[in-house]
This record gives C-alpha cells, sequence and structure tokens, in this order.
C-alpha cells in the first residue's frame, strides 16, 4: 500500500475533503484515479472525481460523494 494522502476534515459542504498530500508526486491525484479510503478498521473504495490546490494542502472530491455527510 502506498499512502498518497491523509485526509484532515471536510471542506464546506458540497462533498470535498481537505487533504495533506503525502507524495512528492501530488499530480498523483488525478480524476479517474482509485484510493482506498481507510478508517477506524474499515475501508471503502473510492474514484477521485476533482482535485484542486487550497493553500498548502489539496481539496479532493470523490465521486458519489455529494455532501459533508
Amino acid at each position: 500500500m502506498l499512502i498518497v494522502g491523509e485526509v484532515k476534515r471536510p471542506h464546506g459542504l458540497n462533498g470535498e475533503v481537505s487533504v495533506e498530500v503525502r507524495t512528492a508526486f501530488p499530480e498523483r491525484f488525478a480524476p479517474g484515479l482509485n484510493l482506498l479510503w481507510r478508517r477506524s478498521g474499515k475501508e471503502r473504495p473510492l474514484t477521485l472525481q476533482s482535485a484542486r490546490r487550497h493553500g498548502g494542502r489539496i481539496l479532493l472530491r470523490f465521486e458519489g460523494v455529494e455532501d459533508a455527510e
């Protein structure tokens, strides 16, 4: 497994999350990228819909995630 980022918190109400980049190659965050979300021992596959820089972090949106819930 390769860790490319750490989700820090939701950003806004439209499903974006703020991610601390953990790779020297942030261009890896391209639409269509398949990622694995891990939290509290559970895993969920996600497909990246969009990525954009925001300060020192990157904001990601995933397919099928439409809100902060």
